[in-house]
């Protein structure tokens, strides 16, 4: 074992040396190898890819349900909202390049239309008063586009690449005119408890991950977490949890601040996210960490599985800022350059590499991970590899680390309901028969309690 503790000292040491240096730069998941690529669409066709994405709401061809405009319950205003082009391929609302890397672009602008969306209505079924949806033609000021992903996604590295254009000037600091706000976010409901895969979980009936509210008056992004378990919980907000690993140092000056980032327009952006069990980090144009929502503050193991939608809301009701219709140019340009999605691997056992080398390790989340050993022999001397277990690693004798090999050794919950995979997609007429069932359902149930 002398080997084993001479090799833990040296990474002590190596670690504080590291770590001293004036700014820490952290490894992003996605050259992490305990992370596969699940989800990629680099928008390098002439049209878009319909197998990976929807282009407007399940219910509707709008942001919201109810007509073409949002309502502030706090101070009673209304919103004229943005009808969605469900087509992508006329109306004048998208655009694909092809040269160079390729990319994707969906078109904002002042248009009117027309347009179906969902309307509640308020109806009696076996005694009881429900609301029940149903389509409604509504008149619409402004068209726009919505990219929304066709798979659903538990846990991940969420990662895109955008542009937005300032149709209004060249300089950021006149915000009179700026009125939208570009998305990257992930969002479910699901108050009937659908679960095709029966995925083990704790579920909320409401999960939101916000990657990305950019505030085009301010070009400030911001992120945030929304659940609610029951309609009896508090919408909750997650926007306090705030904190800098000890590990992480933020460069002089500090470019990142505790509220929001500056994300000017006619630049290209990275921004991602990492959803674990236990925590949700967020990048904005940097691998330095700059935001942690933990469990702490929000049970992050209970949000449910989402897709990912890139939008722009025009006008922004999320900032609640109003459209200037006289002085803002249009058309607004969202682009779109990658969209990439990564998850850890995992394999549920006590896991033994009594001889292995940088060419046939596997990195992923093991229950426990021993490697090395007497009469073993376990070299890596190339490449990247992580070591990494819930309950415990440990490396025995005859482990050998040299050459150019880079090492990670990390203990890190398993992710029982990680998951990634399309569910059915279900019409009015489902929709309204769950609604009905789960009625008679549960008045069967009280009556046999009773």
């Amino acid at each position: 074992m002398k080997k084993n503790h001479n090799f833990i000292l040296v990474l002590i040491i190596i670690m504080q040396v590291y770590l001293g240096n004036r700014c820490f730069s952290q490894t992003l998941p996605k050259n992490d190898p305990l992370y596969e690529l699940v989800f990629v669409d680099e928008f390098d066709s002439v049209s878009l890819n319909l197998n990976k994405w929807k282009t407007h709401w399940d219910w509707s061809k709008a942001n919201m349900f109810n007509s073409n405009y949002t309502h502030n319950e706090s101070t009673g205003e209304t919103m004229d909202m943005a009808l969605l082009r469900h087509h992508p391929f006329n109306q004048g609302n998208w655009e694909f390049d092809t040269t160079g890397t390729g990319k994707v672009r969906m078109i904002y602008k002042k248009e009117d239309c027309w347009g179906y969306v969902w309307a509640y209505v308020t109806d009696t079924i076996n005694g009881e008063v429900v609301h029940i949806a149903h389509d409604s033609l509504v008149h619409f000021k402004y068209t726009g586009a919505m990219l929304r992903s066709k798979e659903f996604f538990k846990y991940g590295y969420f990662e895109y690449h955008f542009k937005i254009d300032n149709p209004t000037h060249d300089l950021p600091d006149n915000n009179i005119c700026n009125s939208y706000g570009p998305n990257f976010w992930m969002w479910n409901s699901d108050t009937l408890d659908h679960n095709p895969d029966n995925i083990p979980r704790t579920r909320a009936e409401y999960s939101e991950i916000d990657m990305l509210e950019l505030n085009g008056k301010k070009w400030l992004g911001d992120a945030n977490l929304h659940y609610q378990k029951t309609k009896t919980d508090t919408f909750f907000n997650a926007k306090d949890d705030w904190m800098i690993h000890d590990t992480i140092k933020i460069c002089d000056p500090p470019y990142l601040n505790k509220e929001s980032i500056p994300l000017y327009p006619h630049l290209w952006h990275t921004v991602s996210c990492e959803w674990t069990k236990n925590y949700t980090d967020f990048y904005y144009d940097t691998p330095n960490f700059h935001r942690r929502y933990s469990d702490s503050l929000i049970k992050i193991d209970e949000l449910i599985e989402m897709p990912i939608t890139i939008d722009n809301y025009m006008p922004a009701f999320q900032f609640w800022n109003y459209f200037d219709t006289i002085n803002t140019k249009q058309p607004i340009y969202y682009d779109i350059d990658y969209i990439k999605v990564y998850q850890v691997k995992q394999e549920y056992v006590d896991k033994i590499y009594l001889n292995t080398n940088s060419n046939n390790f596997e990195s992923k989340v093991y229950k426990s991970l021993i490697v090395g050993g007497n009469g073993g022999n376990a070299l890596f001397n190339t490449g990247k590899q992580h070591l990494c277990a819930e309950k415990y690693v440990l490396l025995n004798e005859n482990t050998q680390i040299s050459g150019t090999a880079k090492i990670t050794i990390s203990c890190r919950p398993y992710q029982h309901d990680q998951w990634h995979g399309t569910r059915p997609y279900k019409s009015y007429n489902t929709y309204k028969q769950d609604i009905i069932d789960k009625l008679i359902n549960t008045k069967l149930l009280n009556n046999e309690n009773n």
